[in-house]
């Protein structure tokens, strides 16, 4: 028995693209870097901006550095940890990358 929403055999599985989006702020005076993930990036936004998430409702004068889009939640799990492990300067090297593919 199978329903209307469920796979058929052979039938591609479909992905939601997601977002890996890099936010810069102020900690004090400390210029801080955050990396996040997320299948809706305007509502994302708003909501740091807006101050409803907990890390970066104590960041200040916040902007969004870059974002990239990519096909899976695992592909987009998968670059923002590697990208949170990277340093400061690779970090924003990944911003600027895709800043330059954007515009």
């Amino acid at each position: 028995m199978t329903s209307s929403s469920s796979l058929q055999i052979g039938e591609p599985i479909r992905t939601e693209p997601h977002y890996v989006y890099i936010l810069s702020g102020f900690m004090g005076d400390k210029n801080v870097l955050y990396v996040g993930l997320t299948k809706d990036i305007d509502r994302r936004l708003k909501e740091h901006l807006s101050g409803r998430s907990t890390y970066t409702s104590r960041l200040h004068c916040m902007s969004l550095l870059g974002y990239t889009q990519v096909g899976s939640l695992g592909e987009a799990m998968k670059l923002e940890h590697h990208i949170k492990r990277s340093g400061r300067k690779k970090k924003l090297e990944y911003a600027e990358t895709w800043n330059k593919i954007v515009k």
